[in-house]
């Protein structure tokens, strides 16, 4: 803030006892979560101003706010998925039903991505069922996709790849999956899966092989280009 003509900080994050693992703000932007990987969590305004912090008893890796900005999911650098309430009250776990079948290997998160369904516009429905938003996916390939946090019967997918990060597209109707397949096709090991709400796989995009993995994929705001941070690279891509 502005104070006798000299600029102070009003909202410092000082903690040399552990390192930033995510931030997000929620979908309304009045606010932004601060997690750290020794479970501390920080929420602030859009002014600065610090708005309430809490050590939790867990390691955090993820942040993700509820559509409607009420709801927090933490995630956890082991792949638990933990619902908070906004000012940081424990709920319930979100039950994982993707990695059946893997139990006793450490299965780490890669993405916690929940479409913001208030948007303007947005009203995708199919035969009157209700679109996934919620989407858990894990690095080792398989995803789940969910119309709410309490959904018994999730989309589950198995993408075949490794899972860097994931994004939905400005109408939440297209999933973008970037990471590297398991095996090299063609000279091609890094890759972007594309996959309806409904959890159809759609088409795969590959990265040429004189890059690197595929760390981070974003779309442009009418949902007709994408980028893509490959090493030191950005690429771009007409959908």
């Amino acid at each position: 803030m502005l104070h006798k003509q000299h600029w102070f900080e009003e909202m410092i994050n000082n903690r040399n006892k552990s390192v930033v693992t995510d931030m997000r703000w929620t979908p309304n932007g009045e606010k932004i979560g601060i997690v750290y990987e020794d479970g501390a969590v920080i929420v602030g305004s859009v002014e600065g101003t610090r708005l309430w912090g809490k050590e939790l008893k867990i390691r955090l890796k993820i942040i993700e706010w509820s559509p409607d900005s009420r709801t927090i999911l933490f995630g956890t650098p082991e792949g638990a998925v933990n619902v908070y309430d906004y000012v940081g009250n424990f709920q319930f776990p979100i039950r994982i039903h993707c990695l059946r079948g893997l139990q006793g290997q450490e299965m780490p998160l890669a993405a916690i991505e929940w479409y913001d369904t208030n948007r303007q516009g947005f009203s995708y429905e199919d035969q009157d069922d209700k679109a996934p938003a919620l989407c858990i996916a894990y690095q080792c390939g398989r995803m789940q996709l969910m119309r709410n946090m309490t959904d018994d019967s999730p989309i589950l997918v198995d993408t075949g790849m490794l899972i860097k990060h994931v994004k939905w597209n400005p109408n939440g109707n297209v999933l973008a999956v970037s990471g590297s397949s398991i095996e090299e096709v063609e000279g091609h090991k890094s890759c972007v899966q594309f996959y309806s709400a409904f959890g159809t796989h759609l088409r795969s995009l590959r990265v040429p092989s004189f890059t690197g993995m595929v760390n981070a994929v974003t779309w442009e705001g009418y949902g007709l280009r994408i980028a893509l941070a490959v090493d030191t690279n950005i690429l771009f891509a007409n959908i």
